[in-house]
């Protein structure tokens, strides 16, 4: 029963891995993005519109990521210190 009990936690486990560092990426890659996209320069109004959509991007999913980056804190959860740290510089950004 120990042993199944356990076998079962480290399933759990790897599964909650794969789904969450998959939501975590698609965080990345977005916030990498908007990055790219907020530094080109301004020239004329186009670009302003631009910046302006993701601004509006970024506010639309701002509850989103913040959701999904604050049980991670709250958990105190055993996270590989390469992606802890990368959580912790997204948090620094938004803040």
């Amino acid at each position: 029963m120990c042993a199944e009990t356990r076998a079962w936690c480290v399933a759990f486990g790897r599964n909650c891995n794969v789904r969450y560092r998959t939501e975590m990426e698609e965080i990345f890659t977005f916030i990498e993005e908007i990055t790219k996209r907020l530094s080109r320069p301004i020239k004329d109004l186009d670009d302003i519109r631009h910046a302006m959509a993701a601004l509006k991007e970024i506010r639309d999913r701002e509850i989103m990521i913040d959701m999904s980056i604050g049980p991670i804190e709250v958990r105190g959860l055993d996270v590989p210190t390469v992606l802890a740290s990368r959580i912790t510089g997204l948090h620094a950004r938004s803040v």
